[in-house]
């Protein structure tokens, strides 16, 4: 597994003490490697902090690190998980032009997106959270697969700026995100505590969101909006087309971060990989 999170907002907000916090708190998701990126936005005195914590399985080498650049749209992204179609994936981009430098999965995604947008999330098959900053759009990405295995947590911080990590104990180590319970979200699941200036969410099966970095009213980022997605199968059906990918081995499973990672076995989705009906 790997941890990822991030800053959408003033750049005052994003210090060096705040995002040390947030990669700190995920130091235990990716003990090999860690990479913090701050991209400028075309609005001015906000940009997107990327932070990454890197367990290396597929790439070993250096040009598996991220947050990693497609050089050619100017595109970044943080990535926790694993595409296991991913080589299937590349020989189709390679035989339209594109060209890759590293081994992982990671860019594949990166050229991916680049040449069908948000229509590479249909393409993906595997377990994934990844928040993608898209540099002609000036938005931030956040998405997982359709099983919704991987945890990606977002909200509104403090200073006006959008915060996502893979843990909600890394939301609240970045300082941006008060310690307030929501008696009506502890009711309902006992899973998501609400920050003073706004709920903080988990991202679902089948989500995605994007949010801008645009100027708004004051120094906030715009409102997230949740990205419709034309899904085009159930989480039934991605679950068998995973299972069935995995045993073929075209996807080079046996070089990858699974087949569930550590922190999957209590996360929704695991049940379904494995054939058993999901828990709870």
């Amino acid at each position: 597994m790997c941890g990822i999170a991030g800053i959408l907002g003033p750049d005052r907000v994003a210090t060096p003490g705040v995002v040390e916090g947030l990669g700190t708190s995920l130091a235990h998701r990716g003990p090999d490697d860690h990479g913090v990126r701050k991209v400028p936005t075309l609005s001015g005195g906000r940009s997107a902090t990327l932070i990454h914590r890197r367990l290396s399985i597929i790439d070993l080498s250096p040009l598996g690190h991220q947050p990693m650049t497609d050089p050619a749209t100017g595109n970044w992204i943080v990535y926790n998980g694993e595409i296991f179609n991913f080589r299937e994936l590349r020989r189709e981009l390679e035989a339209s032009g594109a060209r890759f430098i590293s081994e992982s999965d990671t860019e594949v995604i990166l050229k991916l997106y680049a040449a069908c947008g948000l229509d590479a999330l249909n393409k993906l098959c595997g377990m994934f959270a990844l928040a993608l900053w898209d540099d002609a759009r000036q938005d931030l990405l956040l998405a997982v697969d359709p099983v919704g295995i991987k945890p990606l947590y977002h909200c509104r911080g403090q200073g006006g700026c959008f915060v996502f990590a893979s843990e909600i104990r890394s939301l609240l180590a970045s300082g941006l995100v008060a310690r307030s319970l929501d008696p009506v979200a502890v009711e309902d699941a006992v899973v998501a505590p609400q920050a003073v200036e706004g709920p903080l969410h988990r991202l679902g099966r089948q989500a995605a969101v994007r949010t801008y970095a645009l100027a708004q009213a004051g120094d906030g980022v715009a409102p997230v909006e949740d990205v419709e997605l034309a899904v085009d199968r159930t989480c039934d059906e991605h679950a068998g087309r995973v299972r069935a990918q995995v045993q073929r081995g075209d996807g080079g499973h046996e070089r990858s971060s699974g087949p569930v990672d550590r922190a999957s076995a209590s996360e929704p989705g695991d049940d379904r990989l494995r054939g058993r009906s999901p828990r709870g």
